[in-house]
């Protein structure tokens, strides 16, 4: 059996408030089960693309039933030691009531195209770890400016920079940015592994709104994940590598030796680690915009620690040190 579901409000809420829910032949004496099913576009965090909630509900007329939202809508909210202050529910509402007899179906029915805006009740949320951490990071890197009137935000200032190339223009109403209903500048905020802020505007002089994709590579100003660990690991080994350069006590000595001994291996894995770091960098050229400065000191500092070992394996191009460095392993080969 069907239900008549009408409507639902409010459509903004928070943990705490009451929902109601219309419709028509609704069971008096009955509770019922409430699910959220979609997917909820979180400002600044990734989103959830198989998002379900549910909540239990009371009916108080045949037309009207009601259910508190729970602190799970508030859990959704978060991620990690991130949270955000506001996201949009995009799915449907499926109301359900026990069957009267053992094995029947459940009596159901559904609100479809349902947007709902949820926000944080609690106190201010942990900002997203996006660019300078901030949506004025974001608006920099994008050339334009913002101002929020009636409830909406209007682009009120552009530069000739990637939205101005995308499609935006000035005096357009922002609608929503990847999926997330836009009423501040801090609702643009992608999550912080996106690469693409997709943007509904709507041009001062059409009818309908306009997708407008964005680049927002070089907005994190971290290194992006899984590439940490590897570059810190290829430094410590670089360092270590290096450090046989110096003085080398007896016993360092064995080491040197199997160095030697293994040259033509360590010369191809010196060389593989090399080509990883090239490969590497081009993937993730995109992403490392925003830390130029950074990555060219590493790259000195990699090259300069590089010199004494490419020398040692048979590059002439390195240099005086690498020949000392060759000469001081096999004096430590005759001692052995």
């Amino acid at each position: 059996m069907l239900l008549d579901v009408t409507g639902l409000s409010p459509r903004s809420i928070e943990a705490g408030d009451t929902v109601e829910i219309s419709g028509e032949g609704f069971p008096e004496g009955k509770s019922a089960s409430v699910t959220l099913e979609g997917a909820l576009f979180r400002a600044g965090l990734a989103n959830l693309e198989n998002f379900h909630s549910t909540f239990t509900a009371r009916v108080d007329s045949p037309q009207r039933l009601s259910f508190v939202v729970g602190a799970q809508l508030e859990e959704a909210l978060s991620q990690a030691e991130q949270s955000t202050a506001h996201a949009t529910f995009r799915g449907r509402a499926l109301v359900a009531f026990a069957p009267k007899l053992i094995g029947a179906p459940p009596v159901e029915g559904e609100l479809k195209d349902l947007t709902l805006e949820i926000y944080s009740s609690g106190a201010a949320a942990v900002p997203s770890k996006n660019d300078a951490g901030s949506a004025s990071g974001l608006l920099t890197l994008l050339g334009i400016a913002v101002e929020q009137s009636s409830g909406q935000l209007h682009v009120s200032g552009l530069q000739a920079g990637r939205a101005a190339r995308a499609g935006v223009a000035l005096g357009d109403t922002v609608l929503s940015a990847n999926g997330v209903s836009v009423f501040s500048a801090a609702d643009l905020l992608p999550g912080q592994q996106e690469r693409q802020l997709t943007l509904l505007v709507k041009h001062a002089d059409a009818a309908a709104p306009t997708r407008i994709q964005i680049s927002v590579d070089g907005l994190s100003a971290a290194l992006p994940g899984g590439f940490t660990g590897v570059f810190a690991i290829a430094l410590a080994s670089v360092l270590w590598l290096f450090a046989l350069s110096w003085k080398l006590p007896l016993w360092q000595a064995s080491v040197a030796t199997q160095l030697s001994k293994a040259r033509k291996q360590s010369s191809v894995a010196l060389w593989a680690l090399f080509v990883g770091f090239v490969v590497t960098g081009i993937e993730l050229r995109p992403a490392l915009q925003g830390l130029r400065p950074f990555v060219i000191v590493i790259a000195a500092a990699l090259i300069a620690l590089l010199r004494p070992l490419l020398g040692f394996f048979g590059v002439g191009f390195a240099g005086r040190t690498g020949f000392k460095f060759r000469a001081a392993t096999a004096a430590a080969v005759k001692i052995q």
